[in-house]
């Protein structure tokens, strides 16, 4: 891209390169970086963090393929029409977009996502995963719906002499760029850092106001974005929308800049369990987080594996998924009896201490001074 613009020779050769690569280059950089990384990052995240139904085997490979397959056909016949003048091209470019559609609001289907969530796994950052792919059904029918637009609305009532519209391309970019992957990122953060931090997330900020600017701004710069197409007034009320989005932002920033702090604050006073040996015993409950229990009794993990915990095999999830996932969240949806998995854990963890016990009293009394006497002669060991 650097080699094209700055190496156009005149104006009329850097708009054409510009017209012709720059639109796949945004396709590509959206799409296929930061679309790709939420739908993956989905799959192991909302059904272990909310219990969200799990996509069927079908699914998963449809929307990897499908999409990596959408993506690499857009960017190719977009730029070998516009570079060939062949505009029977960006019939296959469109049938890509109906494809992003299926994606987008079969993934919504597939999840359940407006199905309920159980008390224990509603938390605030529900709203904004829920919204967010709403948003990402209306960027990818807006996609499909941009060639009508383009024909059928923007050149007929602006007499343009091309059928593109630069605002409405804009438009679609700002409602898949803020609405899905911006409040992706919010809702997801809006979860793990707090969680990470030993932030009680029950009487965490609910971060309404942060999810209600974001959409007011987002709504109000997609329309107002389109009605620059037929009057200049609406370039004023656009810029309101950007430093309503950033109200909002600034919001979210501040609650996580707190989370954040507040969990330095634990760490530095010792309030959070960081060492396996640690003398204070964890209370075992419903409500207690596997990392918890695996940092601190890390004998436990193969009850959770023996179990069907299989996920926590994997040392990154142990990391990341188990510091929020509570005992009962994992009990439902592997179908465990909650009260005989406690049980054995209890047992298991009460072992462990018993041995640790024993090791440091052998220790204490096996200590030189205390088994050889000052004479030389051998003492009997205390206890």
């Amino acid at each position: 891209m650097f080699w094209l613009f700055e190496g156009a020779q005149s104006q009329q050769e850097f708009l054409f390169r510009v017209s012709s690569f720059d639109i796949p280059y945004r396709d590509v950089e959206l799409l296929g970086i930061a679309v790709v990384m939420i739908l993956g990052v989905s799959l192991k995240f909302l059904p272990h963090a909310y219990g969200f139904r799990m996509p069927g085997p079908r699914w998963r490979g449809f929307v990897f393929w499908g999409l990596n397959a959408a993506i690499a056909c857009s960017a190719a016949t977009f730029i070998g029409a516009i570079a060939f003048g062949n505009f029977w091209l960006l019939i296959p470019n469109e049938l890509c977009a109906v494809v992003l559609l299926t994606i987008a609001a079969g993934t919504f289907w597939q999840y359940r996502l407006l199905g309920s969530v159980h008390s224990s796994e509603r938390d605030r950052s529900v709203k904004f995963i829920r919204t967010a792919y709403v948003w990402f059904i209306i960027a990818t029918a807006m996609l499909v719906f941009a060639p009508i637009y383009d024909i059928g609305i923007f050149q007929p009532l602006t007499n343009s002499a091309s059928p593109f519209s630069h605002a409405y391309l804009g438009a679609y970019r700002h409602a898949l760029t803020v609405g899905f992957i911006l409040t992706m990122i919010v809702g997801v953060s809006s979860k793990v850092v707090p969680t990470l931090s030993g932030v009680d997330l029950r009487r965490a900020n609910s971060l309404w106001p942060t999810l209600a600017l974001l959409n007011l701004g987002n709504v109000l710069r997609i329309g107002t974005e389109i009605a620059t197409d037929y009057t200049p007034r609406a370039y004023a009320v656009m810029g309101v929308s950007g430093f309503i989005e950033l109200a909002g932002l600034a919001l979210w920033g501040f609650e996580m800049v707190r989370n954040i702090r507040f969990g330095q604050r634990l760490t530095r006073s010792h309030e959070l369990p960081v060492s396996a040996d640690s003398s204070d015993n964890l209370v075992l409950s419903p409500q207690t987080r596997i990392g918890e229990i695996l940092e601190r009794y890390p004998n436990t993990l193969p009850i959770f594996l023996r179990r069907g915990f299989a996920p926590l095999a994997n040392p990154a999830l142990r990391r990341t998924l188990a510091g929020i996932v509570t005992v009962e969240q994992v009990c439902r949806r592997e179908s465990v009896d909650l009260d005989s998995f406690l049980e054995e854990l209890r047992s298991s963890v009460n072992n462990r201490v018993g041995l640790v016990g024993l090791a440091e009293l052998t220790r204490e009394n096996m200590r030189p001074e205390d088994t050889t006497s000052h004479s030389g002669e051998s003492k009997q060991p205390r206890g």
